[in-house]
């Protein structure tokens, strides 16, 4: 079994576009938000940019285009040990009682807990994905795999004109603020319903900057949603 097979027959009738989607983007949600951490960490969301009326209903990796995400050198996702992979693990009822929950580093579409957050449900399904690696603070490598929603899910609509594909809390041995690495491709439907695809990587600020500096940056294309 082959995932591009798979992937192609799950949304798509006909030949795919490359026009809807604009690129990655990241928001800075804060600085050492962790409780339970005295080394230096950041929180960032990612986001797939799209054109108006355009959704996204998988994010995936390929033999011929693998889906990478590496934290740089000296640094670590930080993973909860009451959370999981994706958002579909991320259960906002125990943020009271383990506040870095919230900040768990984890993959979706759209939503940001099971709750499905900002939607009315989170419907987010993987297949093929080895999360070991991720879940144990390191990076992930897909050649054969994908998460995904079906295109009839709410949560791959965007707002504002982005759709959230992932939460990272990046822990930093070395007090820099040194960016993952992240390139994906996506698929999703236009506002006929049209599909398309498209390949994308989050480009960064070149320079690198010190944790304390990070409050005054702007990371690269970064959208804020309202």
């Amino acid at each position: 079994m082959k995932f591009p097979i798979i992937a192609l027959a799950l949304f798509t009738g006909s030949s795919l576009a490359m026009a809807e989607y604009i690129g990655m983007t990241a928001e800075l949600v804060g600085v050492n938000l962790l409780q339970e951490s005295e080394t230096p960490n950041y929180t960032i969301r990612v986001y797939a940019e799209v054109e108006e009326g355009a959704r996204i209903d998988g994010v995936y990796g390929v033999p011929d285009q693998p889906m990478f995400l590496a934290p740089a050198s000296g640094s670590y996702f930080y993973q909860s040990n009451y959370g999981g992979p994706t958002s579909k693990s991320i259960n906002p009822a125990f943020f009271e009682f383990f506040p870095d929950l919230e900040w768990d580093s984890y993959m979706t579409i759209g939503a940001l807990d099971q709750t499905g957050d900002p939607f009315d449900n989170n419907a987010l399904n993987d297949i093929g994905i080895d999360w070991t690696e991720f879940e144990n603070g390191g990076g992930i490598d897909v050649d054969d795999g994908i998460w995904f929603v079906t295109p009839d899910d709410p949560q791959g609509e965007a707002i504002n004109g982005n759709v959230l594909i992932a939460q990272l809390t990046v822990i930093s041995t070395n007090g820099q603020f040194d960016y993952p690495s992240f390139g994906a491709n996506f698929i999703g439907h236009d506002s006929d319903f049209n599909a398309w695809q498209a390949w994308g990587e989050l480009n960064w600020i070149p320079a690198p900057a010190t944790l304390a500096m990070v409050p005054a940056l702007l990371l690269t294309g970064t959208r804020r949603r309202s």
